[in-house]
């Protein structure tokens, strides 16, 4: 069962983090301005990689597929840092949240921009933690006001 949820809610030009632990009342760190993370290459690329070589991984397309798996810890770092920039509230939100184990821990990315939700979000990074999506214990999306959370077991 997750302790803290840490929400990441984009809207205009702006995205807010919060943090809330358990029941208790959630915490908001200040919006800072959203600049998309990627460029249109970054994108084409990892579209390639997800939606046509992950069907079909072989012939020349294997070296192709490498040196765009060796940009992943990049990109996941460049978002990492525009979501949870070091000396912010948000940074602090997210030592706390994670204090305890990245396994107690969910992600919900909110916005109404299918842009901001199609984001590679999977490939946050962070060197303490590496890949954060296979240790947290849920990644989500969400339309704005339409929280979701995973079933309690």
């Amino acid at each position: 069962m997750a302790q803290n949820w840490l929400r990441i809610t984009h809207q205009d030009d702006k995205i807010q983090l919060s943090w809330q632990r358990e029941q208790s009342a959630p915490r908001s760190a200040p919006p800072v301005t959203f600049e998309h993370p990627f460029n249109e290459q970054t994108l084409t690329e990892l579209r390639w990689y997800l939606e046509e070589y992950l069907d079909f991984p072989y012939g020349i397309f294997p070296e192709q597929a490498e040196k765009i798996e060796q940009k992943f810890q990049e990109w996941g770092q460049q978002l990492f840092e525009l979501v949870f920039p070091r000396t912010t509230k948000a940074w602090d939100f997210f030592q706390e949240a994670t204090r305890e184990g990245l396994d107690k821990c969910e992600i919900n990315i909110s916005s109404d921009d299918p842009k901001v939700l199609n984001l590679p979000w999977e490939l946050l990074y962070t060197p303490d933690y590496q890949f954060l999506a296979p240790s947290l214990r849920g990644m989500y999306r969400s339309l704005n006001g339409y929280a979701v959370r995973s079933l309690q077991l």
